[in-house]
């Protein structure tokens, strides 16, 4: 996770967290991560990685706002 995190230019993991648009959210994609979470929780994952558990609440919390505009 920290080398994704660490990594510059156009496709970097922060370029794209710092640029991404909730209201440009479509609501399959947000139905297809839900999904793909389903299986996890935050204790699990932040167990493995403090840095994924960082992104995986980041991500929890863009599918309720994008689910409530």
């Amino acid at each position: 996770m920290q080398a994704l995190i660490g990594k510059t230019g156009k496709g970097s993991l922060k370029r794209r967290v710092s640029e991404f648009d909730v209201d440009k959210l479509q609501l399959s994609l947000a139905s297809k991560v839900k999904d793909l979470l389903k299986n996890y929780n935050l204790n699990e994952i932040r167990d493995t990685s403090h840095g994924a558990a960082t992104f995986y609440v980041w991500v929890r919390i863009l599918l309720l706002l994008g689910t409530i505009q």
